[in-house]
């Protein structure tokens, strides 16, 4: 992703290609084709983060706090580490 002045995301792109910029909690009114790229806030369920995953065939899934600004990514480790603890 394409990060501007002001710090938020201005564009997404995919295999070097644009792509549609979502986020996770509309996983599932996307196609399941395309090119998405997803984005989380704290606090968005695991579930929905891994579905993220597995609909774009990508990961990590960016994530961001409250104020749009980039916090980090939750990757494959972290989702396997997430599920080994419950």
């Amino acid at each position: 992703f394409k990060i501007d002045e002001h710090g938020l995301v201005a564009a997404a792109e995919r295999d070097g290609k644009p792509a549609v910029w979502v986020s996770c909690a509309d996983v599932e009114r996307q196609p399941e084709e395309g090119s998405q790229v997803f984005w989380a806030n704290p606090g968005t369920p695991l579930k929905t983060v891994m579905l993220a995953m597995h609909r774009s065939q990508t990961a990590p899934v960016a994530l961001f706090d409250e104020g749009s600004r980039f916090v980090g990514a939750i990757g494959i480790r972290d989702v396997l580490s997430a599920v080994l603890r419950r």
